[in-house]
């Protein structure tokens, strides 16, 4: 019952919690016969988004393949009443991806805490999604929102997606927060979208690996696996 604490952490000298590692990470899973590097390998980004304090360091993970200059990125951002907090984490990750994997092609996916007309996540959104309600801060960002019902076509009614979130706290108790999309997938505009939805949660373990931690999952199976 005891988690794994998180290794690899930039900034690690500062460590918090009495002294323990932070206990919540991110993490990118991909196919051996890929081309990305193992793990522990210097060219796995591990990016610090400048947030601490919290018992979870908000970072963003990026893995690359060479051989297919391809890097995937995971992060997850502040929660909370903290637009600003966000803002600056989401510039800090838009920045690194851009200076570290801007001349390929890339995948970003996670839990922004953020919807899509939020101003901060403005800095991903490549300026065609610039919406003339939503946006504050135009031509920003340069990806392309791989969830958003249009395919490849890139515009302002394109901006939306599914919500990931439809309601249930923290506890898995149920509220009267309304359905919103606050889980992302982001990828360079060279990539072409054939499709995506959001799938339902499992209600038994047939799948173990189920990553998006909006979704309701009954107790007995969240606490047993």
């Amino acid at each position: 019952t005891e988690p794994m604490r998180c290794s690899g952490i930039p900034g690690q000298e500062a460590q918090e919690d009495g002294g323990e590692r932070p206990r919540f990470g991110n993490a990118v899973l991909v196919r051996q016969d890929a081309g990305f590097p193992e793990q522990g390998d210097p060219g796995v980004g591990r990016f610090d988004l400048g947030t601490t304090g919290e018992r979870e360091r908000r970072t963003m993970l990026c893995t690359p393949s060479q051989d297919r200059g391809l890097a995937v990125c995971s992060t997850h951002l502040s929660s909370g009443n903290v637009p600003d907090v966000r803002e600056a984490e989401v510039r800090v990750a838009a920045d690194r991806i851009q200076e570290h994997y801007g001349d390929g092609t890339v995948i970003l996916g996670g839990d922004l805490n953020m919807q899509p007309d939020d101003a901060a996540i403005d800095f991903l959104y490549h300026p065609a999604y610039d919406h003339p309600e939503w946006t504050e801060y135009p031509g920003q960002g340069h990806l392309r929102h791989l969830m958003s019902p249009c395919g490849d076509r890139m515009s302002a009614e394109c901006r939306e997606g599914e919500a990931t979130f439809d309601g249930v706290d923290s506890a898995r108790q149920h509220t009267r927060t309304p359905e919103r999309q606050l889980d992302h997938l982001f990828a360079s505009t060279d990539v072409a979208v054939r499709g995506s939805r959001v799938s339902e949660p499992p209600q038994a373990c047939d799948n173990p690996v189920h990553g998006v931690d909006h979704e309701e999952v009954p107790d007995a199976v969240s606490y047993t696996h």
